[in-house]
Parts: structure tokens; C-alpha cells; sequence
């Protein structure tokens, strides 16, 4: 039995996800998010760092956290409580920036 030809005008993941189920479908439609996103250009990645710049966090094209960067001074001149506010901090600010929001919400305190 041969499979199907593929349509000229669709992606192969979304493809395959229509015709294999629910659990297929989403991977495809993740995979093919991914490649999009993938293919934008950087500017429309959003990059921002602690007040401390400690942490730097970046959120991608698609509102999703694409990386988190630690100084290694932070292991040694934060607590593990600092750490985290850092951490959220970052991502915070990131994410605010990245849709438009105040810097005031981006506080975590």
C-alpha cells in the first residue's frame, strides 16, 4: 500500500498530524509553530535582564521563554530565595516587554 501523495500547499508535519489523530496532530501543529518561529528574524525575539543583571531571560517570537542565563556569581552572592525573585524577575520582564505591559508589572514584589 503507498501512502497518499502530499498536497503541494501544506507542510508535511501538518500532513501527517490531520491524518494520524489528536496526539499526532498537536506535535505537528507544535513542530510546525516551532519551524515558524524558527525562520522569523531575531529582532522579534525579546531579551531582558534582572535589575541585578544577574538573570538574563528571552522570550521568543511565539511568547514562549526560549532561554534563561545565570551569572555564576549569582550561586555565590544570592540565597536560593533571591535567586528565584531573580529569576522571575527576569522572565517577568521579559515577557512584559515582549507584549506591550508597563515595567511596573513586570515587579515581582
Amino acid at each position: 500500500m503507498t501512502p497518499a501523495p502530499l498536497p503541494e500547499n501544506e507542510s508535511a508535519t501538518r500532513w501527517v498530524g490531520q491524518r494520524t489523530g489528536t496526539a499526532s496532530a498537536r506535535r505537528a501543529f507544535e513542530a510546525t509553530r516551532d519551524e515558524q518561529a524558527a525562520r522569523r528574524p531575531a529582532e522579534s525575539r525579546t531579551t531582558t535582564s534582572d535589575p541585578h543583571g544577574y538573570v538574563t531571560a528571552t522570550i521568543g517570537a511565539d511568547g514562549r521563554l526560549d532561554g534563561l542565563t545565570i551569572n555564576p556569581h549569582a550561586m555565590y552572592d544570592l540565597t536560593a530565595a533571591e535567586l528565584a525573585k531573580a529569576c522571575t524577575a527576569a522572565v517577568n520582564a521579559a515577557w512584559a516587554r515582549r507584549s506591550g505591559l508597563p515595567p511596573r508589572f513586570s515587579d515581582p514584589n
